[in-house]
């Protein structure tokens, strides 16, 4: 097994439809937390971080074409129950909206697409709403 190293990558999914942005949510087992979140991973040792973006989002959702991918648009970082620190690194990606979203069954039970402010009532930890915030405007600004 590949060593995970104290990086994570957040990928944001979006689509634009009648200029309309949506976003992608994922909700994670009750085993696994139970709460609505964007694509996550962690960083293997030795693989390039955009490498590990588009791994997870094909792990997590099945999604293989990617219209776009933004440069890291945000970071931050946060503590694990154990006391290590995390740095992870949010990237917007669009999606073609009529994406077959296969979801991995033992992390994830269900997903919606949902407007920003959907998200931002659905979503539970503040890093995410601070992501979606970031991404929405970035995106807003850029597709006016």
């Amino acid at each position: 097994m590949t060593a995970e190293l104290p990086i994570k990558m957040q990928g944001i999914l979006y689509a634009v439809t009648d200029d309309k942005i949506e976003y992608l949510l994922i909700k994670r087992t009750p085993e696994d937390g139970d709460f609505w979140q964007p694509v996550t991973g962690t960083v293997h040792d030795g693989e390039k971080l955009l490498d590990c973006l588009v791994r997870e989002i094909q792990e997590e959702t099945g999604i293989t074409q990617l219209e776009d991918v933004s440069d890291c648009l945000y970071r931050f970082d946060w503590q694990r129950s154990s006391g290590e620190r995390i740095l992870e690194f949010v990237h917007a990606v669009r999606i073609p909206r009529d994406s077959k979203v296969v979801l991995s069954p033992e992390e994830h039970e269900d997903y919606k697409w949902c407007s920003h402010d959907e998200a931002q009532t659905t979503l539970s930890k503040d890093n995410n709403k601070k992501s979606f915030q970031v991404i929405n405007d970035h995106l807003t600004s850029t597709l006016a």
